[in-house]
């Protein structure tokens, strides 16, 4: 991790803290405080959308090298909060969850591929989601105004896609060798996944399943739009219930800014100004919108913080035991 990118962070973590300063730091306590301890219940609404987001992941394993689901489930856990909560560009994640199988003595081949055709995967849901979020939008207020960004999002995320898909069925990785062994955990990744070559033909029999692929997709395209969820619970605990239409278009444009905001490391300011700007767009009170990101921020601090810790422990016993 560069020192721009922990510059990055610390630049989004200063933006929250601004907008927390500038809509006041009492009433966005109040407003949360409404909420109380019910926002624990945020922390229990993630479990069904983690495992189905789990088993998106584990059918994309060939049947005689699927890692037990216990497994799969905890380097889900794992993988989303360094996503979340480290300056990885919302990649790293998915290098150490891999690592974390492959270190267990699964197949490195095969997790290294399910890995990499998983990304591509979130990446394709991701543009489903952000036209339901497109459509809600035109129904629910009527203005187009900002479905010509939304598209040309989804356009310019799908042409990258298309390529990346190409480029993995040719070969990616053999190709590119050298720019994976000079990324963070690219090394490791690559020694444990068993070389280039054999990653690649592992890719490429994963891509000649189109069933698991179709539902795979389907299924982060569902844990997506479960997690709105968290936005009909929150917002009733803050004295403002919407409608369960109103939750989905404000989750599916956030996951949107959010996408497009990957650079930014756990879009630490632009989440949270993004979903001002949804809510205003809604007609939402902007405090209440900020105490909404921040309601979503406790719950990946929630499920976030012990999967790192556990990460960390688990790790530094294995280091220990190697020695």
């Amino acid at each position: 991790m560069s020192r721009v990118t922990w510059a990055l962070m610390f630049v989004g973590i200063a933006l929250v803290i601004l907008l927390v300063v500038w809509q006041g730091a009492d009433r966005i306590g109040e407003t949360l405080g409404r909420a109380g301890w019910g926002l624990c219940w945020l922390g229990l609404l993630y479990i069904p959308p983690l495992l189905l987001l789990s088993r998106s992941w584990s059918i994309l394993f060939p049947l005689g090298g699927r890692p037990g689901f216990k497994s799969i489930i905890v380097a889900t856990w794992i993988g989303n909060a360094i996503n979340w909560m480290l300056p990885v560009a919302q990649i790293g994640g998915d290098f150490a969850k891999a690592i974390w199988l492959s270190r267990r003595g699964y197949h490195g081949p095969t997790v290294g591929a399910a890995t990499l055709v998983d990304k591509t995967l979130q990446a394709t849901a991701q543009v489903f989601v952000s036209l339901i979020g497109a459509g809600l939008f035109v129904q629910q207020i009527g203005n187009t105004d900002w479905i010509f960004r939304i598209l040309v999002f989804c356009i310019l995320l799908l042409i990258s896609l298309y390529f990346f898909f190409r480029l993995q069925k040719g070969g990616l990785v053999t190709r590119l060798t050298g720019i994976i062994l000079r990324m963070g955990k690219g090394r490791e990744f690559l020694n444990l996944a068993g070389g280039a070559r054999q990653l690649d033909d592992c890719v490429r029999e994963i891509y000649s399943n189109y069933s698991n692929l179709g539902w795979s997709l389907i299924g982060r395209v569902v844990a997506r739009l479960m997690i709105s969820g968290e936005v009909l619970l929150a917002l009733y605990l803050m004295g403002y219930p919407v409608s369960l239409a109103e939750a989905v278009l404000i989750e599916t444009l956030g996951q949107t800014v959010k996408a497009a905001s990957f650079m930014v490391p756990g879009s630490y300011g632009v989440q949270e100004g993004g979903f001002i700007l949804i809510g205003a767009l809604l007609g939402l009170p902007t405090g209440l919108a900020l105490a909404l990101a921040l309601a979503k921020r406790t719950r990946e601090w929630m499920v976030g913080i012990p999967a790192l810790g556990y990460w960390y422990w688990n790790e530094n016993r294995l280091a220990f035991q190697d020695r």
